[in-house]
């Protein structure tokens, strides 16, 4: 059984993939290992075949929001700064983020049941006067609230409206 799937509305497509499989918690079997790679494999074709309806009818200008339930990291959380995912899966993440930031125009997660937003960077070159390495924005991760609490967190919903002029939350 395949736990991923995609499906598009007007202009927006919906990638969903099963993160838990991900997850550093996680014994990963050779059925597992497997399942992620046909997972990724997936994720792949379904970028690749929304840039190719781009090229093909620039006007359409398709979108993609990715959807997981464990987020791939989680920036400051009880004190301390977590990767949820395994680092292999974290980097493979961010090398589709990455190539695809003309597409991917959001990452929406739950797990934690609170509202959180990040940022993903991309370092892009060394500045020439002081030599420190200089970032790029692109793509956000929008962390869901969960209706029952947790982590000592306050029950909660979004209602995010998505067109294809883009989003509101």
């Amino acid at each position: 059984i395949n736990t991923w799937y995609s499906y598009s509305t007007g202009k927006i497509k919906f990638i969903f993939l099963d993160s838990v499989l991900f997850s550093y918690n996680r014994e990963e079997s050779e059925e597992d290992t497997l399942r992620i790679k046909n997972q990724f494999a997936f994720l792949e074709n379904e970028l690749e075949n929304s840039m190719v309806i781009n090229e093909i009818i620039p006007y359409y200008n398709q979108k993609v929001i990715l959807n997981f339930h464990i987020p791939p990291f989680l920036n400051y959380f009880k004190g301390q700064f977590l990767n949820n995912w395994k680092k292999e899966y974290i980097d493979i993440y961010f090398n589709f983020v990455s190539k695809y930031k003309s597409l991917i125009i959001l990452t929406i997660c739950s797990h934690y049941h609170y509202s959180n937003i990040s940022v993903n960077f991309e370092k892009n070159r060394k500045d020439v006067i002081d030599g420190k390495d200089k970032y790029t924005p692109y793509g956000f991760v929008y962390q869901l609230p969960g209706v029952s609490p947790s982590n000592n967190s306050v029950s909660g919903y979004s209602l995010i409206t998505i067109s294809d002029n883009g989003i509101e939350d």
